[in-house]
């Protein structure tokens, strides 16, 4: 049989964490910064309407 048609599978697997309180509360403040650097850099993204910048300029507005 060629490869053709042949789909690969990918399994993972899910695990429950037993977080205490305060990792939980670290937990909760990292989930916010990232929400936070994903929308400004979303919002920078889409504010260019026909050239889009590049990964550079991007990387030193986030940095800033």
């Amino acid at each position: 049989m060629s490869g053709q048609g042949m789909v690969k599978r990918q399994r993972g697997h899910k695990a429950r964490l037993e977080l205490t309180c305060a990792q939980s509360a670290l937990l909760d403040g990292q989930v916010s910064a990232a929400i936070t650097v994903w929308n400004c850099l979303h919002a920078y993204w889409t504010h260019f309407s026909g050239r889009r910048p590049t990964l550079a300029q991007a990387y030193q507005t986030i940095r800033q």
